[in-house]
């Protein structure tokens, strides 16, 4: 955004979701609270150390009924990335400890801090400004 060490994120997902419990259907449609971030980049990569960067974020609440948790669910990341090929190929490991919120009615009220550590992503550099990548958690 304002250098190449700064990075706005903000996110928004829909969802459709159908469960059958006991040969009924609930169906549930809307959106997932707001996501609100950025990334700060601390280190480059030299040779085998990766690059490394913090990602405070949080979710705000926004979402529809079915799917917000009512409050801000804050979050801290760790990113540590190597570029396996210069300016083509690269990955990505992920240090996530986030606020998560129940999902069903009997948890609305609790919520936990979550800590993942995942090989996040890949990506490919198609040209300067479009690197498409695959996620997973």
């Amino acid at each position: 955004m304002f250098a190449d060490w700064f990075e706005f994120r903000l996110g928004q997902n829909f969802f459709h979701e159908e469960e059958k419990i006991g040969g009924v259907t609930n169906v549930l449609n809307g959106a997932q609270d707001l996501y609100f971030g950025m990334k700060l980049a601390l280190t480059k990569q030299m040779e085998l150390f990766p690059a490394i960067a913090v990602i405070p974020q949080m979710m705000v609440p926004t979402g529809s009924s079915d799917f917000t948790a009512n409050r801000v669910l804050p979050g801290l990341n760790v990113r540590m990335s190597w570029e396996i090929v210069k300016n083509f190929f690269s990955v990505e490991m992920l240090i996530a400890n986030n606020e998560v919120a129940g999902k069903y009615a009997s948890e609305i009220h609790t919520s936990h801090f979550e800590t993942q550590l995942a090989v996040s992503s890949i990506s490919f550099q198609m040209t300067s400004k479009w690197t498409p990548a695959r996620e997973w958690g």
